[in-house]
């Protein structure tokens, strides 16, 4: 996991190939193995925390937890709630 989280690992295969090659046409996928590193190299860049990532000795699932920026969460507390400038859909 220490390579993985390091941004240094790649893929040997999709697992769904046509899946795969579908999102490569529609350009959703590269197929270079450079998701995780920009990912990991933009958390780092806003002063995010650093994701963890789980996964069982087989590869047979990952999880990957993301966590809020500390300053996002913090300028946001009251985002989604109700305020005198909420409406509902009904009022549409």
């Amino acid at each position: 996991m220490e390579k993985f989280a390091a941004g240094k690992v790649r893929a040997r295969r999709y697992r769904n190939p046509k899946i795969g090659e579908f999102f490569k046409e529609i350009d959703l996928s590269e197929k270079k193995s450079t998701g995780i590193s920009k990912i990991l190299r933009e958390l780092k860049r806003n002063g995010s925390p650093m994701p963890e990532f789980e996964t069982d000795a087989d590869r047979t699932y990952m999880i990957t937890t993301i966590k809020i920026h500390e300053r996002f969460e913090i300028d946001n507390k009251n985002f989604g709630q109700k305020n005198d400038r909420s409406f509902d859909k009904k009022e549409l």
